[in-house]
């Protein structure tokens, strides 16, 4: 039935929506659909995949807000890991933003004082090594660190070594060679001297092995070899006084029994040659058992 009242229709109003949509105009096509968020940027920013996932304008502030507050850095400070492991100009820029020097060479190393050639060689290849590797130069100072203190720490205990390795031999030398040690310690260097020159003497020393009795002995017996009439240079107490090896007083005394004329004088106390032949016997026992063996 038809109004006669003369009144117009009442319209509704219809409330904007409230999750980001924009409302057409009603005058328009097709009566007003909703109008996606997206749908008002630029055609080269909808297919985002980064901006789809966020289904109104609500969402994607809330988002972006919550990334700000997770990160709390501006973006151009923040490193991005490159994806690929052999991408080796992305990694470098990587590994130049975390510390690393321009070149190998860029490394500011100190090594110890007393550093070895062997140590140097290994430093100047591990510059190449750390460079390839993205050492940065915090990480470089600190294994130069380490290495200096291991290598400290090693010279330090090879100088102790060697220190009681030489106390040692003295002191076992002393007991076997007794009065004799100081005459060896003079004829083994010139006798090493002589066979080799003084580079000889200078390369045992370094090698340690003037430190071994067993070598020391050696040396001695050829020293003994040489020696003329049983009598070493340098034994000190004038031209006539013969100073003997161990080896040599054993021998003397071996001949000193098998003298008829001797061996009697021992066994006499009134033969005229006792007290002289007593006193070189005395004399060869002391040197051909210095350690009272």
């Amino acid at each position: 039935m038809t109004d006669t009242t003369g009144t117009p229709p009442s319209s509704t109003t219809t409330p904007p929506p409230m999750d980001g949509t924009t409302s057409t105009d009603p005058a328009g096509a097709g009566g007003g659909e909703a109008k996606s968020w997206l749908e008002q940027l630029p055609e080269g920013m909808r297919a985002d995949k980064n901006l789809a996932k966020y289904e109104s304008l609500e969402a994607f502030a809330s988002g972006h807000l919550n990334a700000l507050k997770r990160f709390g850095k501006d973006p151009n400070s923040l490193v991005e890991v490159p994806s690929k492991p052999d991408d080796e100009k992305a990694w470098g820029d990587l590994w130049g933003k975390l510390g690393r020097p321009e070149a190998p060479e860029g490394y500011q190393l100190q090594l110890a004082e007393g550093a070895s050639e062997d140590d140097k060689a290994f430093v100047e290849g591990f510059r190449a090594v750390a460079f390839k590797a993205g050492m940065t130069q915090t990480q470089m100072a600190a294994a130069i660190g380490y290495l200096n203190e291991v290598t400290g720490k090693a010279g330090e205990a090879a100088a102790a070594h060697a220190e009681a390795a030489a106390a040692e031999t003295t002191k076992t030398l002393k007991a076997e060679w007794g009065d004799k040690y100081d005459v060896y310690s003079k004829e083994i260097p010139k006798l090493i001297e002589d066979l080799g020159g003084k580079e000889a003497v200078e390369a045992l020393n370094q090698e340690g092995m003037g430190n071994s009795p067993t070598l020391l002995k050696i040396f001695a017996k050829f020293a003994d070899l040489r020696a003329e009439h049983g009598k070493l240079p340098g034994g000190g107490g004038g031209e006539t006084e013969t100073v003997n090896t161990p080896y040599q007083a054993q021998m003397k005394l071996a001949q000193l029994h098998g003298d008829q004329a001797k061996a009697k004088a021992l066994q006499d106390k009134n033969d005229p040659l006792h007290k002289a032949v007593m006193k070189e016997r005395e004399d060869l026992l002391k040197q051909a058992y210095p350690a009272g063996q």
